[in-house]
């Protein structure tokens, strides 16, 4: 796995491996269920940039963690094996830079005998509709309201404490989700695969930014009109490609934003533009209703979050390892201003999410 762009793609990634002795595409579609009740599933193995996995011979979930360099590597141990079905929560040419995702223990390329393309690989998307960009009003709502943290990295954001409308990296219920996907690009249009997207104009009432957080959470800023619009103002990605980046409005009130894609062409290794495709954001200002998060920590253990409250109000605090089912951990009573909550509890899972709830007063 690599980083594209100067981020990876996801920080981790579920990756589902069964052995068989006929890899077919056959075989592929038909252990399709079976792959997905084991990536859903709560039974997996984290592996660490540099581990190994042994796949079982029923089949296997991993769970595999980038590490802080610019490549990741994860090795298979495939003894015993004569073919081998491969699940993933991501097209795996997300994480390709400048060289093949998979390949055997002296270099070599290996090339699957089967495949689906990104609507088979990535598994946060339900059903699909496509709009051209001029017939749809991008509804950024006020629950994505959240405060510039202290940390200095996120100082292009404003200042700490400043308010700003962030669509996150990661999927949140009734948030849009961004993704950027050149699943139809053909490999070897471009020098390397390589294309970017590239930001041209912004009018509205404030600024645009697009980043990614890193495993440590610190961002990997590629969009930034604060600081004027060049160049610099880019998403690099490869062909074949899909990724998540977070994407954030100084102001609310409605942007069109303005974008054109570029790459050098393989052929000549001239430098080709599209035209620009514009899309249209209404971002809702926060109101005295919202929650709006203050501040939350970047360690697991002990987590912390800061949020805003009401006067007589009563919040309470939810933990999942899933996105599925909640459990209570605390609650906190409104005091009309700033109140931190912190978990103590050690970790049980590798992953906790955490939400807060207005139920009463």
């Amino acid at each position: 796995m690599q980083k594209v762009g100067g981020a990876y793609a996801d920080p981790t990634m579920r990756l589902v491996l069964i052995p068989t002795d006929t890899p077919t595409a056959e075989t592929m579609e038909s252990l399709e269920e079976k792959a997905e009740g084991l990536i859903a599933g709560d039974v997996y193995q984290v592996i660490e940039d540099g581990e190994l996995m042994k796949p079982a011979a029923g089949g296997s979930c991993f769970e595999l963690h980038v590490g802080s360099g610019a490549d990741s590597t994860f090795t298979i141990d495939t003894s015993g094996i004569s073919g081998l079905a491969i699940y993933a929560q991501h097209v795996p040419t997300e994480f390709e830079r400048d060289r093949h995702y998979l390949y055997d223990s002296k270099g070599t390329d290996i090339e699957p005998i089967a495949q689906e393309g990104g609507e088979g690989g990535h598994d946060h998307h339900g059903d699909l509709a496509v709009y051209a960009p001029s017939d749809v009003l991008l509804l950024v709502e006020s629950k994505s309201a959240k405060r510039v943290p202290t940390d200095p990295a996120f100082g292009f954001l404003g200042e700490p404490g400043d308010l700003f409308y962030e669509l996150p990296q990661h999927e949140e219920e009734g948030l849009l989700f961004l993704g950027i996907a050149t699943d139809e690009l053909e490999k070897g249009t471009f020098v390397g695969d390589q294309a970017q997207m590239n930001l041209q104009s912004v009018d509205g009432p404030g600024d645009v930014y697009l980043y990614a957080t890193d495993t440590f959470g610190s961002p990997v800023v590629m969009f930034n009109s604060a600081d004027g619009i060049s160049e610099a103002d880019k998403f690099v990605t490869k062909a074949g490609g899909h990724a998540h980046q977070s994407m954030a409005f100084s102001e609310a009130g409605v942007y069109r934003v303005g974008f054109y894609f570029s790459g050098k062409l393989a052929a000549n290794g001239e430098e080709t533009r599209s035209g620009e495709f514009q899309l249209l954001f209404e971002v809702e200002g926060a109101s005295s209703n919202d929650l709006i998060i203050d501040s939350f920590s970047k360690i697991a253990v002990p987590f912390s979050i800061t949020f805003q409250t009401k006067s007589d109000s009563i919040y309470i605090i939810e933990v999942s390892h899933d996105l599925k089912k909640w459990g209570e951990i605390g609650e906190i009573q409104g005091t009309g201003s700033s109140v931190e909550f912190t978990d103590w509890r050690k970790a049980l899972f590798q992953k906790q999410y955490y939400r807060v709830k207005l139920v009463g007063p």
